[in-house]
């Protein structure tokens, strides 16, 4: 089996890191934070190859396949692979094409700046029974939370009636479910991605979502860290050192808050 990672966004908000290394890179906790995406992985047992999005022609992408050549021993082969930088579902069509994706197959998609607990072996089988197209995972959110993520409305059977990205008020979500950014899906639906720059969370979703094609495998993890800002990384630094048992240093953020 095969999962694919996508991490080819530029990392803008995490600047000045960023400038000099690169966003999957980012130490979380000791760890570079890619490190924990591939724990998740490698709880599905079939699992095989992984293959990370990114820009392999700029420096960021050159050191994220120069750590894999470095670090070995996992159980699973790691690929990385040059994309263009067309958001989640231009980045997927080229991935998955380079990776032998074929007709019929199955496989896992996720996001490599993501920080959680989550079986991709349960979510397999999770996936196999509901027969669906994609199935996404979900976790329930607080309120103030709800506005910046993707929302999906679950059904009694498993599956997502209306998918809502970044819903603009309280009262266009469906729910408190969000969108985890850990998929398994069918590699039909490739074909129902267009070619160039395009996003599967607002474009792709939503319509699969109509056709019951769509299932929600709830979880709920002991954490869910977005480490997309400095505000946000010291944030997942201080929880993930917690967790460990070590009480972190008070941190002040760049604008000199506490």
């Amino acid at each position: 089996m095969k999962a694919i990672i996508l991490a080819a966004g530029d990392g803008t908000r995490l600047r000045p890191l960023t400038y000099t290394t690169a966003k999957p890179l980012i130490h979380v906790a000791g760890r570079p934070m890619i490190e924990y995406v591939l724990d998740n992985l490698a709880t599905c047992l079939d699992l095989t190859d992984v293959y990370i999005a990114a820009r392999a022609s700029e420096l960021a992408g050159q050191a994220i396949k120069q750590y894999f050549e470095k670090t070995q021993g996992r159980p699973f082969n790691v690929h990385v692979i040059n994309v263009l930088g067309r958001e989640t579902g231009g980045d997927l069509k080229d991935t998955a094409y380079e990776a032998g994706i074929g007709r019929g197959e199955t496989f896992i998609v996720c996001f490599g700046d993501n920080i959680t607990k989550i079986n991709m072996e349960d979510m397999l089988m999770y996936h196999h029974a509901h027969k669906s197209m994609v199935t996404v995972a979900l976790f329930p959110v607080p309120e103030n939370d709800i506005t910046r993520m993707g929302i999906a409305d679950l059904d009694a059977g498993g599956y997502i009636r209306t998918f809502v990205e970044k819903p603009k008020t309280l009262g266009e979500a469906p729910s408190n479910l969000a969108n985890a950014g850990y998929y398994v899906m069918h590699a039909d639906l490739l074909n129902l991605i267009p070619f160039g720059r395009t996003k599967t969370e607002s474009v792709l979703l939503p319509e699969l979502a109509k056709r019951g094609q769509v299932a929600g495998y709830r979880y709920d993890p002991p954490f869910w860290l977005d480490v997309g800002t400095i505000e946000s990384l010291l944030t997942a630094n201080a929880l993930l050192l917690k967790r460990a048992g070590i009480e972190p240093k008070e941190m002040v953020s760049p604008e000199g808050k506490r």
